[in-house]
């Protein structure tokens, strides 16, 4: 709740590390496999959110 009275599109990007913690949780506690597919599209969603962390007209990161 403290990240939604800072800034509510900051809140946003945090769901997109959902993803994440639930292929870490499935392969630790289920005993899932991670594959080269898991690990690209990991890749791309963290990507995703360095991308989406810099201000586009400053090109600096948002605070």
């Amino acid at each position: 709740m403290r990240l939604i009275k800072q800034d509510a599109v900051k809140a946003g990007l945090w769901l997109f590390l959902c993803p994440i913690f639930g292929i870490i949780i499935a392969a630790l506690l289920m005993g899932d496999q991670i594959s080269l597919f898991t690990v690209a599209g990991l890749a791309m969603v963290l990507a995703g959110l360095g991308v989406s962390h810099y201000d586009k007209k400053l090109n600096t990161p948002m605070e």
